[in-house]
């Protein structure tokens, strides 16, 4: 597999589907317990930059991935639209989660909300020339949008900590607000479709598994 098809398989199964898995995974696990479980995913303000729905299955089936890639050498631009596309996929794969945790009428024992932390200064640009991310920062910070780890941590812990009634939400930067995602991500039965295809794919690796 040429070296730019690995890189959005790899893209989409650490920011996306890796997380379905293990969600899928536990998930039995946490609606058995005896407290309330809550399920917080990190997600990324870059989900606003997808504006159409376009060839995003095709992304998630590892086809096309060719097609959008044309030489040995990874294309800024494609990649990050990857990752925007893998931002997407969790934001609405959180939401139909909160759908399908609260179609019961039992309390809900499993709540599902989304964290986005910013720009948080991390090795994410390990992978770009050093004076590329470099200057990345240098930027953001004089633009005083690059926030620290430690600041970008209480996002996550903001969401966890929020009340046991809060669910199906989208939190961003460490103060604990609360605000709207994508118009995108908001689409019900494309968030459904998502499921069943991720689904398909949980299944079929765990029949892969079995097999060994």
């Amino acid at each position: 597999m040429p070296r730019t098809q690995v890189t959005a398989v790899v893209l989409i199964s650490t920011n996306y589907l890796g997380h379905y898995f293990l969600t899928r995974s536990l998930l039995p696990l946490l609606q058995r317990s005896r407290v309330p479980a809550r399920i917080v995913n990190v997600g990324s303000f870059t989900h606003l930059c997808v504006q159409n729905f376009d060839g995003l299955f095709s992304l998630l089936l590892r086809r096309e991935v060719q097609k959008r890639m044309h030489s040995s050498k990874v294309p800024v631009y494609q990649i990050a639209y990857i990752y925007e596309t893998s931002k997407l996929f969790m934001v609405m794969f959180t939401y139909e989660l909160h759908r399908r945790l609260s179609t019961g009428t039992l309390p809900m024992q499993v709540t599902a909300v989304v964290a986005d932390p910013g720009i948080v200064q991390t090795a994410i640009f390990r992978e770009l020339p050093t004076w590329f991310s470099t200057c990345i920062f240098i930027l953001l910070r004089s633009a005083f949008l690059l926030q620290s780890p430690t600041v970008g941590c209480k996002a996550v812990v903001n969401a966890a900590l929020a009340p046991p009634s809060v669910s199906g939400e989208y939190f961003f930067g460490g103060e604990g607000c609360r605000v709207a995602s994508s118009t995108l991500s908001y689409n019900t039965q494309f968030a459904a479709d998502l499921w069943n295809l991720s689904d398909k794919l949980f299944n079929d690796a765990v029949c892969r598994l079995r097999t060994l």
